[in-house]
């Protein structure tokens, strides 16, 4: 009950009609007015290039964002090449993105099942009292698939709390201007 959530679907069969400029759609969306935004399986060419200023400044003056996997996450939707690239947690490539259309590339997303493995006890991975959170990240079931995060930035509050068992970071928290950011690499959590 304490929470208001919005959603807006981008849907990729709109392409033709991006970047969509969600401060000007029918229920307008002002970014000032949220304390988290969710990013999830969303291309950065879906949205227009004042949205992304708009969520950074938001970020930047104490709101909270969370970054999620997903066909055209992270490099793999383009991330590199907006005004978003400063306040991910991890290094992007200001060049690469996964076309659409096409099979998903091993260089941004893995393609086999992945375990996770807990790195740090932190309240965002805290699901037990200890041995028991261990156990239990240890024992959930496998991700079909990951995004590649790529190498966490080294900056105050830049903390990897879980990765695969390849040491693949997975979940990274960060902090942009007074905002934190939390990048999850895991596609395919409605497993769990």
């Amino acid at each position: 009950k304490d929470f208001v959530v919005d959603y807006a679907w981008v849907q990729e069969k709109d392409r033709k009609n991006w970047p969509k400029d969600l401060s000007k759609a029918p229920d307008g969306i002002d970014f000032s007015r949220y304390d988290v935004i969710i990013l999830g399986d969303l291309d950065a060419s879906a949205i227009a290039s004042a949205n992304h200023a708009a969520i950074r400044q938001r970020i930047a003056s104490g709101a909270g964002i969370l970054l999620l996997g997903g066909y055209h996450s992270f490099d793999a939707g383009g991330y590199g090449r907006t005004k978003l690239i400063d306040l991910f947690p991890v290094e992007l490539s200001k060049g690469r993105s996964q076309p659409f259309d096409s099979p998903i590339d091993p260089a941004f997303q893995t393609v086999q099942p992945t375990r996770i493995k807990l790195l740090v006890q932190h309240p965002i991975t805290t699901l037990a009292p200890e041995p028991e959170n261990t156990r239990i990240w240890r024992e959930l079931t496998p991700l079909l698939s990951i995004n590649r995060l790529g190498k966490p930035r080294v900056e105050p509050g830049v903390q990897v709390l879980l990765a695969s068992e390849n040491n693949e970071p997975i979940l990274v928290t960060g902090e942009f201007g007074t905002g934190r950011v939390l990048a999850f690499a895991g596609d395919s959590t409605y497993q769990w």
